[in-house]
């Protein structure tokens, strides 16, 4: 069997391109088939796809995780609801403004912040880990989900009362 290196270099010659890119969306219709959506990470990419609408191409995607590691396909966690509601939460500005003020240092609280905020509190890699681990799940209910949950519905009945 080939390691991955002997693999890569052997189709190097052949990349049109090679990025790291955020899946956006996908779906299917009767008249153009089945289809994905990806984010390219800079501007200047797009270069290497103009005037090729139409031209096949062979993909290979290698999955991510939060912790920059690939893993092969068997061995990858996949994440149930409470990892899927806290990727939903670290895309959103209520939910990062919240969980900035929790702390007492100033941090900026982005997308990639949060996410690496929630996978320390929980103790995993990964926020995949945090449906299968019951010590990570039941860090996620109480330090997280439970409390913002509870500020969402007193600032919703705040503003009901206004």
């Amino acid at each position: 069997m080939k390691s991955a290196a002997e693999i890569v270099k052997e189709i190097t010659p052949y990349v049109h391109e090679s990025t790291e890119s955020k899946l956006l969306g996908y779906g299917e219709s009767d008249t153009s088939g089945c289809w994905v959506k990806f984010e390219l990470p800079e501007n200047e990419l797009m270069k290497s796809f103009r005037g090729l609408k139409g031209q096949r191409f062979i993909m290979m995607l290698v999955k991510v995780e939060d912790d920059e590691t690939a893993l092969p396909k068997e061995e990858r966690e996949v994440g149930g609801p409470l990892s899927n509601l806290a990727g939903r939460w670290c895309r959103d500005d209520e939910f990062l403004e919240w969980f900035g003020a929790q702390d007492d240092a100033f941090v900026e609280m982005t997308e990639a912040v949060a996410a690496d905020k929630i996978r320390t509190m929980c103790g995993v890699k990964s926020r995949a880990e945090i449906d299968h681990n019951p010590q990570a799940k039941s860090i996620f209910d109480d330090k997280i989900r439970r409390p913002y949950n509870e500020y969402l519905k007193n600032s919703y009945e705040s503003e009901r009362n206004s």
